[in-house]
């Protein structure tokens, strides 16, 4: 009746510009991470009911883009961030319920993310201006929640389903700008 799984992944991924026409951001950044575990476990109450859980390391890695991301800075301000930029992270932790009655099946889950190295990107000015904007890591984010799902097969050509999810998330440190003025406590 229980099922346990674990592993993990390593991710190691390098993003280089090279510039063709106007401001010179040449360089590379990378966000790397050679341990990143996942356990979790299922847990059969009888053949329609069942209990799950998870807990799941990730991290993201840079948007590459000249819109969003660290190449989104410019040519100062990318070389400014990209020895000190780290890399966003998070911890999930998920609990829930799956069932099944006759044609009625659902699920309840119940989750806690926390993130560390949150990037935040700031426009420095009017974009039509032509200023780039500026992205900085603002410390962790705290984010609670759950989500509820039901599936109704109402004959073998139609069924009926609805979701419902709730999330709460909250910055667990005051953010600063780049001369360590208060933005956002």
């Amino acid at each position: 009746a229980l099922t346990v799984f674990a592993g993990f992944k390593s991710v190691n991924v390098e993003n280089s510009a090279e510039t063709v026409v106007g401001d010179n951001k040449d360089g590379t950044i990378e966000a790397s991470d050679d341990f990143i575990p996942q356990a979790g476990f299922s847990y059969d109450l009888n053949e329609n009911h069942q209990i799950f859980g998870s807990y799941a390391e990730n991290m993201r890695a840079y948007e590459s883009s000249a819109t969003g991301g660290p190449f989104s800075a410019s040519a100062a301000g990318f070389a400014a961030l990209r020895d000190t930029l780290q890399p966003e992270t998070s911890r999930t932790y998920e609990l829930g319920w799956r069932f099944r009655v006759g044609d009625f099946q659902g699920s309840a889950a119940i989750y806690d993310v926390e993130f560390e190295n949150r990037l935040l990107s700031v426009a420095l000015g009017a974009p039509i201006l032509g200023l780039g904007n500026g992205i900085q890591n603002v410390g962790s984010v705290e984010a609670q929640g759950f989500e509820l799902a039901a599936l109704w097969q109402l004959n073998t050509d139609w069924s009926l389903f609805g979701s419902y999810s709730h999330n709460e998330s909250t910055y667990a440190d005051d953010v600063l700008d780049g001369t360590g003025a208060l933005v956002a406590a």
